[in-house]
């Protein structure tokens, strides 16, 4: 009993994060790039590459986990990025780059 309510407990805390980066990512898409001077541009511009990177870097090592789990297989998937594009229409070619 005291297993299942350590894992109920760390999908609960992934979710909160997860609905955090939501709200920040949104709040970041409604910023409008014309009411910014140049230098600001250029810094949220770097800011957000740099984040972004960082956020495909995680999820790529959270696919090869899912990859070499069998998760898509198990999923009935004829593959991993055939899986991803269906989940989240990343490109069949990304998740391959992914995967590498």
């Amino acid at each position: 009993m005291g297993f299942l309510l350590v894992i109920e407990r760390v999908f609960v805390y992934h979710w909160d994060v997860f609905a955090a980066l939501t709200t920040v990512v949104d709040e970041l898409v409604d910023v409008d790039a014309s009411g910014l001077c140049d230098g600001e541009l250029r810094a949220r511009f770097i800011e957000a590459r740099r984040e972004i990177d960082r956020l495909e870097s995680r999820a790529a090592t959270m696919l090869v986990a899912l990859h070499r789990r069998g998760v898509p297989r198990g999923e009935g998937a004829s593959s991993t990025p055939v899986w991803v594009q269906f989940q989240t229409g990343q490109r069949v070619r990304d998740a391959r780059l992914s995967l590498a």
